[in-house]
């Protein structure tokens, strides 16, 4: 939340365009404003530096998350307002209890009665039912004409073993500081990732977020830019007793013509 807090976010000049430039983090904490390109930089930089797994994305979201639009996001903050209802138990029967009187009551009288409260029931179910279409129609969001396109950026932070409270992916909004899961529909599309270490192209069929398979080092599913990987993805440690011609051959990922 400190960057979304301390930075002021400014959409796209063009929503199906990439940015012209994107200026440093530093620059964007001094001029207190940028976007979301820039922002999703300047808080990847942060969580990395704490020890996090995280990474730039580039893709597709909806209006609403591309232009910041918190109008139809319920806020994560709201506390629980809702009573505990604590039921007792009743004491245990004593040896002399008094037996309740019978019931003398009409059983056609308890029938009508009954009758009518499940009717009041009914009523009520059926006037909430068309209180919730009025208010989902109500905030329904206007026609996107660019929806399934609009070019968008955020964080990803994927588990790791240094962070064990990371358990599985998830998303950071840079302008919002609102984390969600891949399943959000508001996210429509990943086109690529990147951190300090490499650049990914996500290669597969991509309708959503939520059937996507986050592992990198599956090039089935991801293809990296740069040749090499981190030591703790690759299968030789610094420990190893290998000459260098051996290592090249274990760490070589193509072969570039000559």
């Amino acid at each position: 939340a400190f960057v979304s807090d301390h930075v002021v976010y400014k959409p796209l000049d063009s929503p199906h365009i990439m940015p012209e430039k994107v200026v440093s983090g530093k620059t964007v904490l001094q001029q207190q404003a940028g976007h979301c390109f820039e922002m999703s930089i300047l808080l990847t930089s942060y969580l990395i530096a704490a020890g996090y797994d995280a990474y730039v994305v580039s893709g597709y979201a909806t209006k609403d998350y591309c232009q910041n639009n918190l109008t139809r996001t319920v806020c994560p903050d709201i506390p629980d307002i809702s009573e505990k209802v604590v039921v007792e138990e009743p004491p245990p029967p004593g040896k002399y209890t008094v037996r309740e009187p019978r019931d003398l009551r009409s059983k056609f009288i308890l029938m009508m009665e009954q009758r009518v409260k499940d009717k009041e029931e009914e009523e009520r179910l059926q006037w909430e039912e068309e209180e919730r279409k009025r208010i989902e129609e109500l905030e329904k969001p206007p026609h996107d004409p660019l929806y399934w396109w609009g070019i968008h950026s955020w964080v990803a932070v994927l588990p790791s073993p240094n962070k064990s409270d990371v358990e599985q992916v998830f998303f950071i909004q840079p302008g919002s500081g609102v984390a969600s899961g891949p399943a959000d529909p508001l996210y429509l599309g990943i086109e690529s990732l990147w951190n300090h270490r490499n650049y990914w192209v996500n290669v597969q069929n991509c309708s959503g977020c939520k059937d996507l398979q986050f592992e990198l080092r599956d090039t089935s599913c991801w293809q990296h830019l740069l040749p090499g990987e981190p030591w703790e993805w690759q299968e030789i440690s610094r420990d190893m007793d290998l000459d260098q011609k051996d290592t090249i051959l274990l760490e070589k990922h193509l072969d570039m013509p000559a």
